[in-house]
């Protein structure tokens, strides 16, 4: 009985700490609560327009308004905080969710953050090979510049890509992942 109850804890704590986000939405009468884990997340019809979102701290939450033939497209947005009136102006299809507790700027080997993921500090991170990075989330407060040649040893170099600022890219770019071997986080 004992390994019994030990167990139910155990599903329970599991459970519990897979959901990243939950999302609130249907229609007033019948309305729907769906927990989105970290990943890339489908979401049901019938969540209609969202209503609110609870996100834990340290999680990142980006919503697609479409998703077909398994690419999103069309407008999307960024959540990092919970929010209990959450107002969007389309219904959303497609979630992706991924922690950044530390509040760093994290590039992807995928476009729409997915694949491996880099964390880049304050300053001059050098991108390692065979890596490459196809989209970037950049934190509040941050500014983001994309270098081919090292910045150090040609600090007056033309940039490939204008300086970004804080937001979501859920692709850089055509053969960017080639490209960057630098990135610069002011």
């Amino acid at each position: 009985m004992k390994k019994i109850g030990v167990s139910i804890l155990l599903y329970f704590l599991c459970f519990q700490g897979f959901s990243q986000a939950v999302l609130k939405g249907g229609a007033s009468d019948a309305p729907i609560e769906f927990k989105v884990g970290i990943g890339n997340n489908e979401l049901p019809d019938n969540l209609g327009i969202i209503q609110s979102v609870s996100v834990e701290p340290g999680t990142v939450l980006v919503l697609f308004e479409r998703y077909s033939n398994g690419k999103t497209s069309g407008r999307h947005r960024l959540v990092s905080s919970s929010d209990s009136k959450f107002e969007i102006g389309f219904k959303c299809k497609y979630a992706i969710v991924f922690s950044d507790p530390q509040n760093l700027v994290m590039g992807f080997e995928e476009i729409n953050f997915s694949g491996k993921s880099l964390s880049f500090n304050l300053g001059r991170n050098e991108i390692p090979e065979g890596v490459g990075i196809s989209s970037l989330y950049i934190p509040s407060g941050r500014n983001v510049k994309l270098y081919i040649i090292d910045p150090e040893l040609y600090p007056e170099q033309e940039v490939d890509h204008r300086p970004m600022g804080a937001g979501v890219r859920p692709f850089i770019g055509i053969d960017m992942a080639k490209k960057v071997k630098y990135i610069y986080v002011e």
